[in-house]
């Protein structure tokens, strides 16, 4: 009997079986990367939930250089997005709350804080020693890099002013030029699930971190799985011939990806599991993550060349484009400098292996320890924001309160300590409410506040003291309705806001706008703002649950720049660089826009009043002093400078 010799070739059966398995691996490759980014979009928006407010209260009470480095780093780290802390930045540079000077410092450190999701990414590797060597390295070698291009550049920017001057030229070269918003089809695609998934877990904060880290970690195992089932051998071949053969052509398609998705944390993220699987080196990745911070400054050097009108944003964005460069040009061409993060990187992930509290030590001590510490010790410029201090002198008079009077606060005190150069004026943000507790609390002794004090706060003076606090009224505000400058609709009613805040009209269609839904912003509720809001247009009623709250002015001005249905509301002082709506009070009346001439006659329906609260002290006369000369002439030029109105 014959039998047949077997050849060794696969049966067709076998053949087809194993294609349709290898397309069904990249299929669910493709659908686990894709959740791996939704995974770490929801780590971002769930650290947002604990740390937004906070970050940028701190980002407002920034007045050093030095100071600044460590609020880039912490307030990035604490949003988990460089994109945000730069906004605001770029907000408070127009309002004049920050100058350009202090803005870089706060940039450098936005870049080291951004690195912090790569690092925690990585961590889900920690239960097998080889991936995880090899992963956390190429998390912290990004790191390394950042920290070390701060090191050099923050001293050569603070003696000599490079890249602000450099900036401020090409911008002057630019302006004007023209650019373009970026279309962002991945993020379009990835919000919808993460909201979802969020809004499924309550938006409750623990809960959402919890389920990030969950969904990144599951996807980070399942993908390196996949990678090595996929022909681990060939997929890095690939790598080393095409896309990373060479340090410019990794450096290449760092910028080129995160041009793309908008977002360097998602780039660099990425290729922690290529690493953690073997199909990437440490020397591949490092040109790789210079690329993306190049390239994450694109998109918003974009848009700024798109609104002319706007050229402090550009300015930032220039600045943010030539730090990198020259962290890239003082590093990459001398391989001496060039190890130096290489070498950090692999012998941080050696001491992680062997001792596994190691990294846990590194995110906290690097991004939250010693930031927090040096925030909140480093000695703040006087006549600028400060934290309170109730040990005061009698020549320091230290205010606190509205957060729409910072920007003339500021202006005020620094104004004044030329004239009074014996009296020092510190200011502190916080919302009106807080300037009340402040002063109650012995730890100031003005309030500033864009509300009138009310019966409960009354009566606890009353309590406390035995007497009402001085009421000093300073100026006049015409409270400003920001919208996004695509949005065609021009006016707006009392009814037609209540309404919006409300709830009840949730599409601009329904105002004669575009079929857009309506994203409606407010400041937080210890806010002046937001109480006076409430009571004149929303005659007493619940905001909206779909309602965002941001801290500070300068935030929500920036939030609706970048959102087209957006709107908010805040001082008139914030709205030279926004879209500002007329407003009427009834149907009936004229729209009217808040101008000198409208705000002064009382007709512009939103004019509110400005004041300053002052309980008499020991030293009374300091504070009469500085009082007196903010409602002179120079006090009363000032206001006219920032964008209010003096007293008729």
């Amino acid at each position: 009997m014959s039998q047949t010799k077997s050849t060794g070739s696969p049966r067709p059966a076998q053949t087809k079986n194993d294609t349709v398995q290898t397309v069904l691996k990249i299929v669910g490759l493709i659908a686990c990367v894709f959740f791996f980014i939704v995974g770490i979009k929801m780590l971002s928006s769930s650290f947002k939930l604990f740390g937004k407010g906070f970050a940028e209260s701190i980002l407002t009470s920034t007045a050093s250089p030095y100071v600044g480095l460590f609020v880039g780093i912490l307030s990035t780290a604490l949003v988990q997005s460089s994109s945000t802390t730069t906004s605001v930045v770029v907000g408070m540079v127009a309002g004049d709350v920050l100058t350009l000077t202090t803005a870089i410092p706060i940039i450098m450190g936005a870049n080291i804080g951004t690195t912090v999701t790569n690092s925690l990414v990585s961590m889900g590797h920690m239960t097998q020693s080889d991936e995880f060597k090899r992963a956390f390295s190429a998390a912290t070698v990004h790191d390394f890099f950042n920290l070390l291009a701060v090191c050099i550049l923050f001293p050569l920017e603070l003696l000599t002013g490079f890249l602000a001057k450099s900036a401020e030229f090409l911008t002057r070269v630019f302006q004007g030029a023209g650019g373009m918003e970026l279309a962002d089809p991945l993020s379009k695609a990835i919000k919808p699930v993460v909201k979802l998934i969020m809004s499924g877990l309550g938006n409750q904060k623990w809960f959402c971190l919890i389920g990030a880290i969950a969904i990144t970690i599951i996807m980070l195992i399942v993908i390196v799985k996949l990678l090595r089932s996929l022909m681990l051998n060939k997929i890095k071949m690939f790598f080393d011939q095409y896309l990373f053969r060479n340090w410019g052509l990794a450096m290449g398609v760092g910028f080129i990806i995160t041009v793309g998705v908008q977002s360097s944390s998602i780039t660099t993220s990425l290729v922690i599991p290529l690493a953690a699987a073997g199909a990437l080196t440490l020397r591949q990745i490092f040109p790789y993550t210079m690329g993306a911070n190049v390239g994450t400054t694109m998109t918003a050097i974009l848009a700024a060349l798109a609104t002319p009108d706007k050229p402090v944003a550009l300015t930032v964005a220039f600045a943010h484009l030539l730090f990198n460069i020259s962290g890239i040009l003082i590093v990459w061409p001398f391989p001496k400098i060039r190890e130096i993060p290489i070498k950090c990187a692999e012998w941080l992930a050696d001491e992680s292996v062997k001792r596994r509290w190691v990294p846990v030590v590194f995110i906290i001590t690097i991004f939250f320890l010693i930031p927090l510490i040096l925030v909140f010790t480093t000695p703040k410029r006087e006549a600028e924001s400060s934290e309170p201090n109730s040990k005061r002198t009698d020549s320091v008079v230290t205010t606190t309160g509205s957060d729409s009077m910072v920007i003339l606060m500021t202006e005020w005190a620094q104004a004044f300590s030329i004239a009074e150069p014996e009296i020092k004026v510190q200011i502190n943000g916080g919302g009106s409410r807080n300037g009340f507790a402040a002063i109650l609390e012995n730890t100031a002794r003005i309030a500033s506040a864009s509300r009138k004090i009310n019966p409960e706060e009354q009566l606890e003076f009353m309590k406390k003291f035995g007497k009402e606090p001085q009421e000093h009224v300073v100026c006049l505000d015409g409270l400003s309705i920001y919208v996004n400058e695509t949005n065609p609709v021009e006016s707006l009613s009392f009814l037609q806001l209540k309404q919006i805040y409300t709830g009840k009209i949730t599409n601009w269609s329904q105002l004669g706008g575009p079929d857009r839904p309506v994203l409606a912003y407010s400041r937080e509720n210890s806010s002046g703002t937001y109480e006076y809001f409430r009571k004149k247009v929303m005659e007493g009623a619940d905001y909206a649950p779909r309602t965002q709250y941001i801290t500070g002015t300068a935030g929500v001005v920036e939030a609706v720049r970048n959102s087209p249905g957006a709107i908010g509301f805040g001082g008139a002082a914030y709205a030279r660089t926004i879209k500002v709506l007329a407003v009427k009070k009834s149907k009936e009346d004229k729209p009217l826009l808040p101008t000198p001439e409208t705000v002064t006659s009382n007709r512009y329906p939103l004019t509110r009043e400005l004041f300053l609260y002052v309980i008499p002290g020991d030293d009374q006369n300091n504070i009469d002093t500085f009082v007196e000369w903010i409602m002179g002439p120079e006090g009363k030029r000032i206001v006219s400078d920032v964008g209010y109105f003096p007293l008729p």
